[in-house]
């Protein structure tokens, strides 16, 4: 799965730290490219990704939901009406927080 953001590098600390993903690729060409755990892929864009685009969101599973979450607003991402399993992470980038279990 591939993804536009416009901070890239803001985008990559989010996924290392809140997610756990760790970077497994870095190509610094026009765009700028990075390939996470899990085959996120990362493009830095120069300008805000359209909204309303074919993605509509991305699961991530995680070990305690309720932490990732925390963690997710500490960095200032906002939790959408659904509940607190779904988080926009930028304009356009929204996260479904899907229990990893035991």
């Amino acid at each position: 799965m591939a993804l536009c953001v416009c901070r890239l590098d803001w985008h990559v600390a989010l996924f290392e730290q809140v997610f756990g993903m760790t970077l497994e690729a870095d190509e610094p060409g026009e765009p700028h490219q990075v390939w996470l755990e899990g085959g996120i892929q990362l493009i830095e864009c120069r300008e805000e990704p359209p909204t309303g685009g074919a993605l509509a969101h991305v699961a991530i599973a995680v070990a305690d939901p309720s932490e990732a979450g925390g963690a997710l607003a500490r960095w200032g991402c906002r939790q959408l009406e659904r509940g607190p399993l779904w988080w926009s992470l930028s304009p356009g980038l929204v996260v479904e927080l899907v229990d990893a279990g035991p």
